[in-house]
């Protein structure tokens, strides 16, 4: 497991140790990391994960980026400047939810094992 802060890639090796997949592992390092780097690698952003099914021969891709209403930009492709200033314009932060949904159909761990690290980090 390897990521930008050991803290974070400790959390993934402990849910290898305690038997978790790859899943497991990088959903626990993504949330460690957002705890101990948040200006590089925040929550409140989005991201994406490819996972390869072996048993299927097949890989799966997760696309849980920022997203906008649909109307945000009213047929255009940026805000009027007036528009700029809009809530509806605001993005919607897709990562704690796109790791959660990764991990609650592919992790192997239960949900509160694979955050027990970031909550840690948190609280120390």
């Amino acid at each position: 497991v390897t990521s930008a802060n050991p803290y974070a890639s400790e959390a993934g090796l402990e849910m290898l140790r305690r038997g978790g997949n790859a899943v497991d592992a990088a959903v626990a390092t993504a949330f460690a990391i957002g705890v101990v780097e948040p200006q590089m690698s925040g929550l409140g952003g989005g991201g994406s994960m490819l996972i390869w099914l072996r048993d299927e021969g097949r890989a799966e891709y997760l696309d849980f980026y920022a997203s906008q209403p649909a109307e945000a930009f009213r047929g255009h492709a940026g805000p009027s400047e007036d528009e700029a200033r809009d809530l509806r314009v605001v993005a919607v932060p897709g990562e704690v939810a796109g790791l959660l949904a990764a991990h609650e159909r592919f992790g192997r761990l239960d949900r509160a094992t694979v955050i027990a690290p970031a909550v840690r980090l948190a609280e120390d």
